[in-house]
């Protein structure tokens, strides 16, 4: 997903190409980016829904649940702390960044919804590719770590 939106961001700096303009209408771009967000929550949700029973096996699911929320509430407070606190960026910009940092779009799309403005957009755009990169050369790290201890 990091190069059509490395590609669209190029694109939309020039606004065409040649005599062709890449411009969309706003309610094309409102209308598109619900649409998706609608189809990765279903596709996501039917593929984790039908598998968890499995997943889970004899494992309390309230304390994973717990145990999960906790992760993510920490990782979010920390990175806000880094973004709006530190480097001084307005919070719906460190809210847009953390949503790219995530690599989650459905909170790009409730954020912008809540706010009624597009500009945490961009700081997704410029966190999504970076965060991208970085969990799928980390993501190879950790596996090669495991395999190694598990030899």
């Amino acid at each position: 997903a990091g190069g059509p939106l490395f590609v669209a961001l190029v694109l939309s700096h020039f606004g065409k190409v040649g005599k062709w303009s890449v411009r969309v209408p706003n309610a094309t771009k409102f209308f598109l980016r619900d649409m998706g967000l609608v189809f990765f929550l279903i596709g996501v949700g039917i593929r984790a829904g039908q598998d968890l029973p499995m997943i889970m096996g004899g494992n309390n699911i309230v304390s994973t649940v717990a145990l999960g929320a906790a992760i993510s509430l920490v990782s979010l407070f920390a990175s806000y702390f880094l973004i709006h606190r530190v480097l001084g960026a307005p919070i719906i910009q460190s809210l847009g960044a953390i949503c790219g940092a995530k690599t989650s779009s459905p909170s790009l799309g409730v954020l912008i919804k809540t706010v009624d403005d597009e500009s945490p957009a961009v700081t997704y755009a410029a966190a999504y590719p970076v965060a991208l990169i970085c969990l799928t050369i980390v993501g190879q790290i950790l596996v090669m770590i495991g395999m190694s201890v598990l030899k």
